[in-house]
């Protein structure tokens, strides 16, 4: 049986989502320099076509390409890659005192949305349960009193936009979210209500860089 997050948790939008997607990452206009160019990388990722790829391809393209752009943007505000495998494996980018951690996490039909919460697309492994109830990993301790903050930039992308909020799970089961405690929208582009999606050429947001496919 699905689990469904309760209680409902507000989601933040408009000025005030501004100031906590920038009090989250350090640095101002972090919406335009971090979280945009990253979902626009996710959401180029999502509409390469394979060949012979299996439909699960698109997601774990656009999972790739986001992760990669997220931790560039970042890393120029002092973030860095955690030194911990499970950690990097999961595509976690920490601040720079190391009390917060993003990682991209695919999410469903409410991802952005007002309304009923979201909840995550896919069952999140025990690297995430351990990191939500503040459990240690080897070279990485995660103060049990709730001194590091994990977030969920939680995504819904699909070849005509997408939806996006960074979201803090309290609790996991069963590698479902029960609980969130915040969330903040981030975007909401294409069909039903957001922003018409930006065409090639005609956007003002940054461009995002070079990819691992490019560079390869």
């Amino acid at each position: 049986m699905d689990i469904a997050p309760t209680p409902t948790t507000p989601l933040l939008t408009g000025a005030a989502a501004d100031r906590q997607l920038d009090h989250i990452v350090g640095a101002q206009r972090s919406r335009h320099e971090v979280f945009l160019p990253t979902l626009r990388a996710a959401h180029n990722g999502f509409g390469i076509p394979g060949r012979m790829a299996p439909p699960s391809a698109r997601g774990l393209r656009a999972w790739l390409d986001g992760t990669e752009e997220l931790r560039l943007r970042l890393t120029q505000f002092g973030w860095t890659v955690p030194t911990v495998a499970a950690l990097d494996s999961a595509g976690v980018v920490l601040s720079p005192d190391g009390t917060v951690g993003i990682a991209m996490v695919a999410g469903d039909g409410c991802t952005g949305r007002a309304g009923q919460p979201p909840q995550v697309k896919y069952s999140r492994g025990p690297v995430a349960s351990e990191f939500v109830q503040g459990n240690m990993f080897e070279g990485f301790v995660v103060d049990s009193e709730g001194d590091v903050a994990w977030w969920h930039l939680l995504h819904e992308v699909k070849i005509d936009g997408w939806h996006a909020e960074l979201a803090a799970p309290a609790e996991l089961k069963s590698g479902r979210v029960v609980r969130w405690t915040q969330r903040v929208q981030i975007a909401a582009v294409g069909p039903g209500g957001g922003e018409p999606l930006p065409s090639e050429g005609a956007s003002d947001l940054p461009t995002p860089t070079v990819r691992w496919r490019e560079s390869a």
